[in-house]
């Protein structure tokens, strides 16, 4: 009765061992059971220190007394805590956990190793263990990811509006380790991602990148014409196998600009200045006519010939949506009927970039006869009119004096 309640305590132990996913090894005189419960830290990384932890379970039908487990040392392991651990007694069916710390070799390989158990019992004498599965892997293979954007226009690092771009991720594996099957793919499906791929798929692939190198997939990607400025941050997964075959996967954001460079214009609004009003207002208009916004812009009238500037030189102007125009308007005192007004712009685009430069803006004073226009000649009837009303009166008083 004893044996089939031992056998059923067994079959139990070892499908519990199953369900766990243990490691286990059964003593060569069917003494002990011995699991490999989990590593701590985990994974067994080169370099690292880390807890192996036992468990151990007396499988006979009487206890057993008095006896030593001991790890044998081997390459990449290096025991830190003590070789044996000591039993007084173990009861039928009882199960101890213990452990070993060792630390790993900082030069050793992605590898499976073989850890094996030494025990001694009075029955069996010294036993050494059939091998437990280690497997030390190096993680943080993947050390950076990085985008280059080029385009055929211009080169710039950022999609403009509705435009075509080439985008490479590149990927660095600076550890010892090579990563197999990569597979890198962009998650372009949320609702706020303004990017589409032209005539590829989101997922690339490398066979393979060395220890130390470096290796890129290209991906050619179209911004939505109505693609708001910005840095958007794109979920990319990179997945790839190590050299023991076991898969990885990280996750990264990758940075993609959507912008292009302003275009201001700066041109001449109104002038009251004429050849013969020397004195007056000037308005200027400032006009984006790019596919991005500016903002934070200031405007400067800077020092010329031939005019003297009658109010201040600082305009400050703000934001100028694209497809839109602001006005500033200063007052100046011409001494000449051809004028150059340099101006000097300071704005940032809506990625935060500055930019500043300096146009001139021509004005040239006419007078309505150069404008083609007639001058009224009302100013004259009117002479002639006080003229005659004055004669007609002089002539009354005078012949009214004459009758008297």
């Amino acid at each position: 009765m004893k044996k089939i309640v031992l056998m059923g305590i067994i079959a139990l132990l070892l499908l519990s061992t199953m369900a766990a996913a243990r490691q286990t090894v059964v003593t060569k005189a069917s003494e002990m059971k011995i699991d490999l419960l989990r590593y701590d830290p985990a994974p067994v990384q080169p370099g690292d220190t880390t807890d192996i932890w036992f468990e151990i379970i007396n499988l006979k039908d009487t206890a057993i007394n008095d006896f030593d487990v001991t790890f044998v040392e081997e390459y990449p392991f290096k025991l830190v805590s003590d070789k044996s651990v000591h039993f007084n007694r173990l009861d039928t069916g009882e199960k101890i956990q213990f452990k070993f710390t060792v630390e790993v070799n900082k030069n050793a390989l992605e590898s499976n190793n073989n850890v094996f158990i030494q025990y001694y019992s009075r029955q069996a004498g010294i036993t050494t263990s059939e091998p437990f599965v280690v497997s030390v892997k190096r993680l943080g293979s993947i050390v950076s990811t990085s985008v280059g954007i080029s385009q055929a226009e211009n080169n710039a690092a950022m999609i403009a509006p509705g435009a075509v771009a080439n985008v490479e991720v590149s990927i660095q594996n600076s550890e010892d380790s090579v990563m197999k099957d990569v597979r890198v793919t962009l998650d372009l499906s949320s609702t706020t991602m303004p990017f589409a791929t032209v005539g590829m798929t989101a997922e690339q692939k490398l066979k393979q990148i060395n220890p130390g190198a470096s290796a890129s997939v290209a991906y050619k990607l179209v911004a939505l014409p109505d693609a708001a400025a910005g840095v958007y941050k794109v979920p990319i997964t990179i997945s790839y196998y190590d050299a023991v075959g076991t898969l990885h996967e990280t996750e990264d954001l990758v940075g993609i600009m959507v912008g292009a460079e302003p275009k201001l214009k700066v041109v001449l609004d109104s002038t009251e200045l004429t050849k013969t009003t020397k004195n007056g207002n000037v308005v200027l208009k400032i006009i984006n006519y790019g596919t991005t916004d500016v903002k934070f812009a200031m405007l400067t009238v800077m020092p010329g010939e031939n005019y003297g500037l009658l109010s201040t030189d600082e305009h400050y102007i703000g934001n100028i949506d694209s497809d839109d125009y602001e006005t500033v308007e200063f007052r100046l005192n011409a001494n000449a009927d051809s004028l150059t007004i340099p101006v000097h712009l300071e704005y940032m685009d809506a990625n935060n970039a500055q930019y500043s430069e300096s146009r001139n803006v021509e004005i040239m004073l006419y007078s309505p006869a150069d404008l083609g226009l007639k001058q009224s000649k009302a100013w004259l009837y009117i002479v002639v009119l006080i003229v005659i009303g004055g004669a007609y009166f002089g002539y009354r008083k005078y012949k009214s004096k004459k009758q008297k």
